[in-house]
This record gives C-alpha cells, structure tokens and sequence, in this order.
C-alpha cells in the first residue's frame, strides 16, 4: 500500500469553509440535494460492477 500525499486543504476543509460561507455571508452551496442523490446512485453502481451489494 502506498499513500501519497497532495497539496492543498482537504475536502473536509473545503466543505466547511463552504458551510461557513452559506451561513455567514448567506452565499449559496457549490452542490445541492441533486448532486448528492447522483453521487450516491454513482458509488452504488460501482459497488454493483464489483460484485458487491451497495448498503441501504
């Protein structure tokens, strides 16, 4: 196994200054319910594709 290592702030940080924008400035979030739905149906597929049975 190897990890490397980018550089830059994670996605964690990202979102919070995201949420912390949303909240502070009334600035809107760069995604929304929809893009959440069609991420999630996206990682269901390809656990699908593995074999394997996606949870919920």
């Amino acid at each position: 196994v190897r990890n490397e290592r980018l550089p830059g702030d994670t996605t964690y940080t990202h979102q919070l200054r995201a949420f912390v924008r949303m909240v502070n400035d009334g600035e809107p979030m760069p995604t929304d319910a929809h893009d959440a739905v069609a991420n999630m149906a996206a990682i269901d597929d390809i656990y699908r594709r593995a074999g394997l049975n996606p949870r919920g």
